[in-house]
């Protein structure tokens, strides 16, 4: 999964991450994405614990020990149309590496059963863990970033509905025309077209027709093209 250029070239060791700590992109599992963040914080284990909790909580994650938290379920992950309802594993790791500095790594793995990456979940992913980062290091509990790109990301599936929704009531509507016109109008006021649209030439003579109308479609566009 292609995310932005600088997470994919730190994620192949070709450029050097702008932050101070590290993310690392992973496919462990089959529909399953990893977002790892590795860290030093110049704090003690107890701080950046309370940290982790209160940032994870504010982002709307459930502790489920002291170093699991989780988010959404998988039956809401198949349906839900915002990246908040995905189902979400994070497991945290502190290390104790003197009095005052702490070694963190925090996974979070994310269970895309029934969804497709669009390009603002990415986004929001990518901000919501270099949110924690940030959370770690400089003690600002700010979730706020990251619910902004759920709501945009919501929005454009939303969109997306509305398209498809309104593409089928559409054709729906077009079916009712074509029906009326070929099968009453025609027959109708023109004596000959009924017996001319039950004939198998008709038939034959009527894809012929759209299968040349659609050839003549394409090699425009492709003179345009050039």
């Amino acid at each position: 999964m292609n995310f932005d250029p600088i997470v994919e070239a730190v994620r192949e060791g070709r450029a050097e991450q702008p932050t101070p700590w590290k993310i690392l992109i992973s496919n462990p599992a089959p529909r399953c994405l990893r977002l790892e963040l590795s860290l030093k914080a110049e704090e003690t284990v107890d701080t950046v614990k309370d940290r982790i909790r209160r940032y994870l909580e504010a982002a709307g994650y459930k502790a489920l020990s002291e170093s699991q938290y989780g988010r959404g379920s998988r039956v809401s992950g198949m349906f839900s149309l915002s990246p908040r309802g995905i189902r979400v594993s994070v497991s945290t790791v502190l290390e104790s590496m003197s009095e005052e500095l702490t070694a963190v790594r925090a996974c979070f793995d994310i269970d895309l059963t029934g969804q497709t990456v669009i390009g603002s979940e990415k986004i929001f992913w990518e901000t919501e863990v270099s949110g924690l980062g940030d959370a770690i290091l400089g003690g600002e509990i700010d979730a706020n970033a990251a619910a902004a790109n759920a709501n945009r990301a919501r929005k454009g599936a939303l969109v997306w509905i509305a398209v498809f929704l309104g593409g089928c009531v559409a054709l729906s509507l077009l079916r009712i025309l074509l029906d009326w016109l070929f099968v009453e109008w025609l027959p109708a006021n023109f004596g000959w077209w009924e017996k001319f649209a039950n004939s198998e030439p008709a038939a034959i003579g009527v894809i012929v027709a759209i299968l040349i109308a659609l050839a003549v479609v394409g090699v425009g566009r492709r003179l345009r093209r050039r």
